[in-house]
């Protein structure tokens, strides 16, 4: 995406040759939207995995990011509520089946059925509803 946001910069003038144009404006614009997707993606965080245990009735959910590393987190499961959902097809992608996990109002991470994989994802989804029917 960077590389395509770099090359039609330099490929405006080839594209409107007669259009004055603002260079600098346009390329500030450029770099601002290059520096978000740079940022984003050294914060983002990825799903590794999430144990559940019934015996302490604790979640234990690990992440990773570029910046951070790989993260261990235990949750207590009265601090964990979660929210299913399925977002809507767009241009680009499917419809696709999501669970956002939150502890007490703060939200952990953001599971995609089609990025955890079918089997996984409903077996998660099971031992949430499942969490949420016991207490």
């Amino acid at each position: 995406m960077v590389a395509g946001l770099i090359g039609f910069q330099f490929l405006l003038p080839f594209i409107k040759p007669n259009r004055y144009s603002g260079s600098i404006t346009e390329w500030v614009f450029t770099f601002s939207i290059i520096l978000f997707l740079t940022v984003y993606f050294l914060f983002h965080k990825r799903f590794v995995s999430i144990d559940f245990d019934p015996v302490n009735k604790k979640i234990t959910l690990t992440t990773t990011s570029l910046v951070s590393g790989t993260k261990t987190n235990d949750y207590n499961y009265a601090d964990i509520t979660f929210k299913g959902g399925k977002d809507s097809a767009s241009f680009r992608k499917k419809a696709t089946d999501f669970i956002e996990i939150y502890n007490k109002t703060h939200k952990l991470i953001k599971l995609e059925k089609t990025s955890v994989g079918e089997y996984a994802f409903d077996n998660i989804l099971i031992e949430f509803r499942q969490l949420k029917n016991s207490t």
